[in-house]
């Protein structure tokens, strides 16, 4: 008998429509990818917050006349908040696990087996460690008509992979050098950062300002490479 994968949330999501009303409602990962997909597709504008919320947010714009008898154009927009139900903040055990099933070793997917374990080839996902990444969304289930149902990772599980790659230390302290005489010395203030993914890094004098900016700029980067993955 075929696995069966649990239905529980994985987003909040509030809609703010073109009139001005807001709807609220949960969705599993699986539908949050559904309507991820469907935003990137007609090209709408998809972001994903550089900090550690995990919020998408999907905007799509209409231009229309203003009314059934005043033709002035006029352009609305509707976004939608996806909030994650679960920081994104795997611990090392779980992003190797998600790694697991994005690149299954000895299968073209990773599936759900029926003792409720991810079936990756040469490695596998025991059940409990299974269900604790469906509880945080983290995993998309999608029935096959023949076969086990097959497992990816979701949005939200790219999302706190991104967030474990890429974890940013910022230093400040004062400057030291060696002058011409050999002797140590301290200068001017400084604020050193860097990433965990070893491929940036930089360093500023005077306000940690342009640091923190410069690191969520290099964040979002590889968040909205994650996101785009669904198009």
């Amino acid at each position: 008998m075929p696995a069966q994968a649990p239905l529980l949330p994985a987003y909040r999501v509030s809609r703010h429509h073109y009139d001005g009303t807001i709807t609220a409602q949960h969705c599993t990962a699986a539908e949050a990818d559904a309507l991820l997909a469907s935003h990137l597709f007609t090209e709408d504008e998809v972001t994903a917050d550089p900090g550690l919320t995990g919020r998408i947010t999907l905007s799509r714009s209409v231009t229309g006349p203003r009314s059934a008898t005043d033709p002035t154009p006029v352009t609305v927009t509707r976004s939608t908040f996806l909030d994650p139900l679960h920081a994104p903040k795997p611990t090392p055990r779980q992003y190797e696990d998600l790694c697991i099933v994005q690149a299954p070793r000895g299968r073209t997917v990773a599936v759900l087996a029926a003792d409720g374990r991810v079936d990756a080839g040469s490695l596998a996902i025991p059940p409990a460690a299974t269900t604790r990444l469906l509880s945080r969304g983290w995993l998309s289930v999608t029935d096959t008509p023949t076969g086990p149902p097959q497992v990816t990772v979701s949005c939200a599980g790219l999302i706190a992979m991104t967030h474990h790659s890429h974890q940013i230390s910022i230093v400040s302290g004062s400057a030291q050098y060696t002058d011409h005489r050999g002797i140590e010395r301290t200068g001017g203030w400084i604020t050193n950062a860097w990433c965990t993914c070893g491929h940036w890094k930089t360093t500023v004098a005077g306000d940690r300002s342009p640091v923190r900016t410069a690191a969520r700029h290099h964040r979002r980067e590889h968040l909205q490479a994650a996101l785009d993955t669904f198009a």
